[in-house]
């Protein structure tokens, strides 16, 4: 089997070659599509955050509510849910909920 490959090295470069592109490119595309997914999870918890303030008249009590939610989230699925992100999710989400893009910016 060596051997083969051996006497045909070029055409078993070009594979090797053509498998590694592959790997290359699906490893790019998995970082894309985590990052899109992150935004839209941000988005959508600024927004469901939003709605609950909004629907029961809750700003005043809005740092309080933010705290039991990062407490309450950073205890089940780890860091990233702090107060200060907390609100930049909802800052994103009023900032870019009319259908505004980045682009458009």
């Amino acid at each position: 089997m060596a051997n083969i490959i051996n006497q045909n090295n070029e055409v078993f470069g070009n594979y090797y070659n053509r498998i590694n592109e592959l790997i290359l490119k699906t490893k790019q595309n998995v970082i894309k599509n985590i990052n899109y997914e992150m935004v839209e999870l941000y988005f959508e918890i600024g927004s469901t955050i939003n709605e609950l303030i909004e629907n029961y008249n809750l700003e005043a009590s809005q740092n309080e509510i933010l705290k039991l939610f990062s407490e309450k989230l950073t205890r089940e699925f780890g860091q990233g849910f702090s107060v200060p992100s907390l609100k930049k999710m909802k800052k994103f989400y009023l900032t870019y909920k009319g259908g505004s893009t980045l682009w458009n910016q």
